[in-house]
């Protein structure tokens, strides 16, 4: 464009589409006025305070919605690598065979590793296998808890929440379903890796036994006996 305002085409638009074009340009540059001054770059992002990394992020995070996302709430006494698998369990982001399959890894034996029943799933090896069913009951008895009914991994991880407890009641009981699941885990290698399959009560006994250690070093309770564990009281 020239000027005095006039279009300067190599040939004139004819077709419907560059006439199209042509009416959209036009309309958008009715509101554009130009000047002699020097080119600059402006951000209209953050208003009067300029540009900086915090106002890009809040002005990408204010587009989205995050009101329906699941933020799942991490257990102090346990270690972080627990916490972190749970994380990855519940986003299905654990390498079962249905995972690895679905990711185009070639699996031989696809059955769950612990009781040889069923596709090994997250939902299968932490909430229907019948060694990990067995594994729970024995810890709602323990913990003195009704017994529950299971069906996601997001009951598990939830289970803390569900019940009227004190705070110290639902403190130790979220960090014991964590532990459990890590041990449930590594049962399920155990068995897939070395052929050895561990039973429920082999499995409890050692949530029992290991949680016990992190909860007494790692929950500020002070003095702790292994007594006071089993039988679940002084929480």
């Amino acid at each position: 464009m020239d000027g005095e305002g006039l279009w300067l085409w190599r040939h004139d638009p004819t077709t419907s589409e560059e006439l199209s074009e042509w009416q959209a340009l036009s309309a958008a540059l009715v509101s554009v006025s130009l000047s002699s001054g020097k080119d600059s770059w402006s951000w209209l992002g953050a208003g009067p305070k300029g540009y900086s990394v915090a106002a890009v992020k809040r002005l990408i995070s204010s587009s989205r919605d995050f009101s329906d996302r699941y933020v799942m709430e991490w257990c102090r006494w346990v270690p972080k690598k627990c916490n972190i698998f749970a994380w990855r369990a519940d986003l299905n982001r654990i390498p079962t065979c249905d995972a690895l399959g679905s990711r185009g890894v070639a699996v031989i034996d696809d059955l769950c590793s612990l009781c040889g029943d069923g596709l090994e799933t997250v939902s299968h090896i932490f909430s229907a296998c019948r060694i990990s069913l067995g594994v729970w009951e024995k810890v709602s008895l323990w913990c003195r808890i009704p017994r529950f009914f299971i069906f996601s991994f997001r009951d598990l991880i939830e289970l803390h929440n569900v019940g009227v407890y004190n705070k110290a009641v639902r403190v130790a009981l979220h960090g014991i379903v964590v532990t459990t699941c890590w041990m449930l885990w590594k049962a399920r290698n155990n068995a897939r890796f070395n052929g050895y399959r561990s039973s429920a009560e082999e499995i409890f006994s050692e949530v029992r036994v290991v949680s016990f250690f992190w909860y007494k070093h790692r929950a500020k309770k002070g003095v702790f006996e292994w007594g006071d564990w089993c039988k679940f009281v002084s929480m």
